[in-house]
């Protein structure tokens, strides 16, 4: 009898540790990997944006090459990847996936306001990379603002 209750209660030692220890498992977390090559080393922080040039990119159709000069320094070339598609002109966007920039995407919408006038933004961006670039208007100016990739996405 005794070596049936000391079987049994190592059992049940055994079961607890087990559901103890399954307890203790942490959730892998996805945590930034600061360490990424960097994409735009050779462009400064801030870029004018010749806007004019970028809006015409929003009637290109899906599977169109294009180039986009986003400043004298700076051309963007690659293919339409993604449209919007309604008929709505107070919405437009496009995705551009890079043919030269290691697969980085550029990301571009433009809206209608209230007072009829447009505002304008973007991100170029690619996930292998460490920095992007962002479409902000400051001073009556759209200009590309350098980022670090994990300031424009959480993974």
């Amino acid at each position: 009898m005794k070596k049936l209750k000391a079987s049994a209660f190592s059992v049940l030692l055994i079961v607890c540790v087990q559901h103890i220890q399954a307890q203790e498992q942490k959730i892998p977390l996805n945590e930034p990997n600061l360490r990424k090559p960097k994409l735009f080393n050779n462009l400064p922080e801030k870029i004018n944006l010749k806007i004019s040039e970028v809006v015409t990119v929003l009637d290109k159709s899906v599977g169109t090459a294009v180039n986009v000069q986003f400043a004298d320094n700076f051309l963007f070339q690659g293919t339409v990847i993604s449209k919007s598609d309604t008929p709505d002109e107070s919405v437009k966007s496009i995705v551009i996936r890079s043919s030269s920039m290691q697969g980085a995407s550029f990301t571009f919408s433009k809206t209608k306001n209230q007072d009829g006038s447009f505002r304008y933004i973007g991100r170029i961006m690619s996930r292998n990379n460490g920095d992007a670039y962002e479409i902000k208007f400051e001073n009556g100016q759209y200009i590309l603002q350098k980022k670090n990739l994990y300031e424009l996405i959480a993974e």
